[in-house]
């Protein structure tokens, strides 16, 4: 498994934030967490921008030339997660940019029940769509990933920059999907509050030790 670095990731989010065939689901990838057969299979109607949360209903499958949505394996896989800020903000532009090119194609207006990522208004064959990201990738310039690493990748962000000392373990494992309701500067800004506070506790802790007047 290959998961991205903070670097990595804000540098992909970067390369396909003006890529309206694949940036949404990539930037949903990367901050929620999903496998590539739910995030194709999500509609509209299951999700909800103004709480900032989805649930993960289907997953979609290719066998023998035709696209099959289905049940999630196991009840476990069936959930409720949060959105992160920077999520909510793209899916906004992107229910904006769906609808316009939906008008200049003469599809269908959208509805609760449009795929959320879909292809010409069908939806993505899960290998094609692997097949374009792997070639948006490749024309970026990017070192590749796999789409079933980017799962991985933004927890993997947040505790790597929640470590408080380059050699010590961190006292506590950040709760990342309580920090995911946050964009990334705005966590960032906070675990950079935190280790100043942190070291100031330590300094005070240092002299307390030292001084007998400390009450």
């Amino acid at each position: 498994m290959k998961s991205l670095d903070a670097a990595g990731g804000l540098k992909l989010l970067a390369a396909f934030e003006e890529n309206p065939d694949l940036g949404p689901a990539i930037t949903t990838t990367i901050g929620c967490g999903l496998r590539r057969g739910e995030l194709l299979a999500l509609r509209w109607s299951d999700i909800d921008l103004d709480a900032r949360h989805l649930t993960v209903q289907r997953s979609i499958t290719r066998d023998d030339a035709r696209t099959d949505f289905k049940e999630p394996k196991t009840q476990r896989s069936r959930r409720t997660i949060s959105l992160p800020v920077f999520v909510a903000n793209r899916l906004r532009r992107h229910r904006a940019e769906q609808a316009r090119r939906f008008r200049t194609n003469r599809l269908a207006r959208p509805t609760q029940e449009t795929l959320l990522f879909e292809r010409g208004g069908e939806a993505w064959a899960p290998n094609t769509f692997g097949v374009a990201f792997t070639r948006a990738l490749h024309d970026a310039n990017l070192p590749h990933v796999r789409l079933h690493d980017l799962r991985h990748s933004f927890p993997r962000c947040l505790r790597q920059q929640a470590l408080t000392s380059r050699r010590s373990r961190p006292l506590l494992t950040p709760p990342v999907f309580y920090l995911a309701r946050f964009s990334e500067s705005e966590v960032f800004q906070g675990i950079r509050a935190l280790r100043t506070s942190f070291h100031c506790f330590s300094l005070q802790l240092a002299i307390r030790s030292r001084s007998p007047l400390w009450p």
